[in-house]
């Protein structure tokens, strides 16, 4: 997906049509946009925009232009006005009379946007290598926050799950013989921000792409781009990255194999992630400054709701003082205490591995005849400095890459 950036902090992203469809020069053409800020946020409020068109790429004397449109509403960052007649009345049409090519500025509250984009005379499209569907004719989005089925005839569909889960239903992938949609690509993007509603209220495609029908949309900002060749649909592109920012800290939930423990006097207790394709790349930190309660057994940790570990993709172990092969750990940690610096009751150096589909435990690189686990028989929570944490990539059941 490509973008041109306009500025420091503003980004266009654009599409030009005629409104007339004759090979003659348009007197009206109908412009579309989106305005985002650096790190790809959509643009709020009324801006006032100013449109010129020029003979170069850069410098000289604007040959139509400026035409300002005051207030101008955007809608998740999109735009829409119709260029014609500029402040001394003269027509957009003149602009190609007297060049083979123009170049059309964009200025936005008092600031041009560079580059300017390269318009032809004819068949009068933004042909700038940088404009995202800049080869479309028409340009349409939707949003959803309920069920819908798919026209066809849609460039980009935000779905909104922040009020429940739905369904988006997928056209035949037959061509229409007029009018002929069939090479439009369709992009699907989640756009609700929230990501413990988003978890529980996945967004469902309901068709086959790819010759599979288990399409959802999980989590915020994901995206699918598709289009269909007549005997399928097909996916062009799949956007499923988070950052770290998106999943609020949560306090870790430790149970254990018989009694769970309770924690002492915490002082710092997360388990954070984000995503990374079909994995969760998660962080676990916990450390106490004061004395709790061992439970009885080996100590687990429970994934955040709505994460579930996929079962084709990594085994199950017991949370017992077992010892891992090298492809069963899911990522590395450490484990211990200041206070007995023992073999085990010390720092110990060991990994994460999957004890059932919601559930993780710990073990040690040593020899696990030595309880060099996390539990009541090691580094419990009855010590009265205990300081644990690691980095885990865990397969999601559901995610795809």
């Amino acid at each position: 997906m490509k973008r041109v950036t306009r500025g420091l902090l503003i980004l266009a992203v654009v599409g030009l049509s005629a409104v007339s469809r004759v090979q003659a020069v348009p007197n009206l053409i109908n412009y579309q946009g989106r305005l985002t800020d650096a790190v790809g946020q959509p643009q709020t409020g009324t801006p006032t925009l100013t449109f010129n068109i020029y003979t170069g790429q850069s410098g000289g004397s604007p040959v139509w232009g400026p035409q300002t449109f005051p207030g101008t509403p955007l809608v998740n960052g999109y735009f829409n006005v119709i260029l014609g007649n500029d402040a001394t009345s003269r027509s957009v049409a003149t602009a190609f009379g007297q060049t083979g090519t123009a170049w059309l500025e964009i200025v936005v509250n008092g600031t041009a946007l560079t580059p300017r984009q390269q318009i032809l005379s004819a068949p009068y499209a933004v042909t700038a290598q940088n404009a995202e569907f800049a080869d479309k004719a028409s340009f349409t989005t939707v949003t959803k926050t309920a069920s819908y089925t798919l026209l066809g005839t849609e460039d980009v569909v935000f779905v909104d799950g922040s009020s429940g889960a739905f369904t988006i239903t997928l056209p035949s992938p037959v061509i229409p013989s007029s009018p002929r949609y069939g090479e439009k690509a369709i992009t699907i993007k989640r756009t609700d921000s929230n990501m413990a509603t988003a978890l529980a209220n996945p967004i469902t495609i309901l068709g086959t792409i790819d010759g599979a029908s288990d399409w959802k949309l999980h989590t915020p900002n994901e995206t699918y781009r598709i289009v269909r060749n007549g005997a399928e649909w097909k996916l062009l592109d799949h956007y499923a990255r988070t950052p770290v920012c998106c999943s609020p800290d949560q306090p870790l939930t430790i149970t254990a194999t018989t009694t769970a423990p309770t924690k002492g006097a915490i002082v710092v207790d997360f388990i954070r992630w984000s995503r990374d394709g079909s994995y969760a790349l998660t962080q676990i930190r916990y450390t106490q400054n004061g004395t709790g309660t061992p439970g009885s057994g080996e100590y687990m940790i429970a994934l955040p709701q709505g994460l579930s570990i996929d079962t084709t993709r990594i085994p199950f172990l017991p949370a017992l003082p077992v010892t891992p092969n090298n492809a069963d750990w899911l990522g590395a940690g450490t484990v211990g205490n200041n206070l007995v610096p023992s073999v085990c009751n010390g720092i110990v150096r060991g990994g994460f591995y999957a004890v059932d589909a919601t559930h993780l435990s710990f073990s040690g690189f040593l020899n696990t005849s030595n309880g060099c686990t996390w539990g009541s028989g090691s580094n419990s929570l009855a010590y009265a400095r205990i300081d644990m944490g690691g980095w885990v990539r865990i397969p999601i059941a559901g995610w795809k890459d």
